[in-house]
Order: C-alpha cells, then structure tokens, then sequence
C-alpha cells in the first residue's frame, strides 16, 4: 500500500513591515527640550538653559 500524497505546500505572501510613527516635531525626535533658566525674586533669565523631558512626546521622540 503506498502512502497518500500531501498537497503542496502554499506560498505565503511577505508582509509588510509597520509604517514608524513620525519624529516628535517639539523635540526633533530627540525627546529633549532646552528652557531657559530663571534665577532670584524677579525670575531673571540667565543665559544657562537646562534639558528636561518634551512635554509633547514624554521623551520617547516618536509623536
């Protein structure tokens, strides 16, 4: 007795990769952003600037 034939085997088609989320326009995908720093009773501005985390894309750089 010969053994059944198996059908053959189908092609899957390759799948397309996820379209990225865009660069956080804020931060220019860095997920940083520079402000100034204010000093004394008045709130001065000195010419220093700190980084901290955008406030649009939470640092992750992706909108």
């Amino acid at each position: 007795m010969s053994t059944a034939k198996k059908p053959p085997a189908t092609r899957r088609r390759p799948t397309k990769p996820a379209p990225s989320p865009p660069p956080c326009e804020t931060c220019d995908g860095t997920g940083e952003t520079g402000t100034a720093v204010r000093v004394g009773r008045r709130l001065q501005q000195i010419a220093a600037t700190q980084t901290g985390l955008c406030p649009t894309c939470f640092g992750t750089g992706l909108a």
